[in-house]
């Protein structure tokens, strides 16, 4: 391990850089961090508009409408029973509605632990497919708040998921 001693004209100490040279005789490093940070974000919309396309094939035309005009989208349980609305976004974006489409409930069920690098757009396809699919699984994974009046607002469910 190599460092660099530094003085001052009150105290002397060693600055410990890890095998590394000092930062200001690093100027090259700077350059590939900023290469790496543009080839990152052009690969990020990448991935965007990939997970948008994925997301229209998914949709109905209905949906489709609905997301471009309103940023959402209505899903029916596979029995008919009830109905989500899915707004774009990762957390708290899954809404189940009551009579005169008042929202009841909030769900918060997203895909694993992405640490923001899956597009919204997948999570919103994940989401459509498990309402439609399972909705009982889905409810299972959620963190669910209801939404009836302001005096009942707060979390009733967490999820039982661990892993």
């Amino acid at each position: 391990m190599t460092s660099f001693e530094h003085t001052s004209g009150i105290s002397n100490f060693n600055v410990d850089y890890r095998g590394h040279a000092p930062p200001f005789n690093r100027p090259l490093t700077n350059i590939a961090n900023i290469e790496r940070n543009i080839v990152a974000k052009r690969n990020r919309r990448i991935a965007e508009d990939k997970a948008e396309d994925l997301l229209r094939m998914v949709l109905s035309d209905e949906q489709k409408m609905e997301l471009v005009e309103h940023d959402h989208f209505h899903v029916h349980t596979e029995d008919g029973t009830r109905k989500y609305r899915i707004k774009r976004g990762k957390q708290h974006n899954i809404l189940l509605l009551g009579a005169d489409d008042k929202v009841v409930e909030e769900l918060c069920v997203h895909l694993g632990e992405s640490k923001g690098r899956i597009p919204v757009a997948d999570h919103m396809a994940a989401q459509k497919l498990m309402v439609e699919a399972n909705e009982s699984h889905m409810r299972f994974m959620a963190n669910i708040w209801r939404r009836e009046g302001q005096t009942n607002y707060g979390l009733i469910s967490r999820s039982r998921v661990t892993a």
